[in-house]
């Protein structure tokens, strides 16, 4: 077996985000320190954080600001591991996005600065096919970060989808993060508010992620105001599959974590379900039970467990 692969394996990084919470994904431009702070919750304690912060130095960050944002993000990788350090509240898990590696000279220099932080996942973006994958496995591993982080994958372009499953299989990725922009911008499509020109690449992704018992983000939506269609869009995400939505902006992180989180009544549907057959099933040796008139079978006890265990995954994170 590959020793790097060993050694990754070994130190466990995807298992100890095996109940991964990432229902609110806040990308954030790296070219200016007080953003990071406000997205990271650092000058201040918000109930409103997202679950996970990208530090993002590809799209966002102008070619002449590269530098910079890649210092950036090292000043505040080390305030995060201060603050851990002193004091005991909620942080956002934190993502590093590098260049890619395979056409760009600032990927390599962004590999180059994994080896000084502490980040809880990299991500990888515009991931055409397991081969270029590899290449940027290839290149963490020359600087020994491939045993350290999970990849989130970044699937934005059409080869990328249809390429997905084999992505996904890969041991080193965590998460697919589906790229809505970049893609509709490939498939020379158009945006609608039911975005039916994606909906075939959703469901690729998400059944390529669910195949290999991984997690998978939804796209970002990029009117930052209008609320109503912002949450029509993270509910119609969440009743596809996905486990989560990429954010452009703060304001858009209460939404989304309202959106992806089990309502109460999700919560005690679900225990209602749970007792109803596990007393059919136990005391009176039958494989089906009714909850308001509708039958119950396996299947769905299987799915209110993993409700109340997503509840459960929630309040233990924060």
């Amino acid at each position: 077996q590959n020793p790097l692969l060993s050694n990754f394996i070994n130190n466990n990084m995807i298992g100890r985000h095996r109940n991964l919470v990432a229902r609110s994904v806040l990308f954030c431009p790296t070219d200016k320190i007080s953003m990071m702070e406000r997205a990271l919750g650092l000058k201040s304690s918000s109930d409103t954080l997202a679950d996970v912060v990208i530090l993002d130095l590809e799209d966002s960050v102008s070619p002449v600001m590269k530098n910079r944002a890649r210092d950036n993000v090292l000043t505040i990788m080390r305030n995060i591991e201060s603050i851990k350090k002193e004091r005991e509240f909620f942080l956002p898990l934190v993502a590093v996005r590098i260049n890619c590696a395979a056409t760009t000279s600032w990927g390599i220099d962004d590999i180059s600065l994994l080896s000084s932080i502490k980040s809880d996942a990299v991500v990888v973006p515009k991931v055409n096919s397991l081969k270029e994958l590899d290449f940027s496995i290839e290149k963490m591993g020359l600087n020994g970060q491939t045993s350290s982080y999970p990849l989130w994958t970044m699937i934005e372009t059409a080869k990328g989808v249809l390429n997905a499953p084999e992505i996904a299989q890969s041991e080193f990725v965590q998460t697919l993060v589906f790229g809505s922009n970049d893609l509709t911008k490939d498939l020379k499509a158009f945006y609608t508010d039911k975005r039916e020109p994606l909906l075939y690449s959703m469901s690729q992704c998400i059944l390529a992620a669910r195949a290999s018992e991984k997690f998978v983000i939804d796209g970002i939506f990029m009117d930052i105001k209008d609320e109503i269609k912002f949450k029509a869009e993270c509910l119609a995400g969440r009743n596809l599959g996905f486990d989560g939505k990429s954010l452009i902006h703060p304001n858009q992180v209460k939404l989304a974590n309202e959106a992806f989180s089990p309502s109460k009544e999700q919560i005690h549907h679900a225990q209602r379900v749970i007792e109803a057959f596990e007393t059919a099933s136990q005391r009176e040796g039958r494989g089906v039970a009714v909850v308001d008139n509708k039958l119950i079978e396996h299947l769905h006890y299987l799915q209110a467990k993993d409700i109340l265990q997503r509840s459960h995954d929630l309040l233990r994170s924060r």
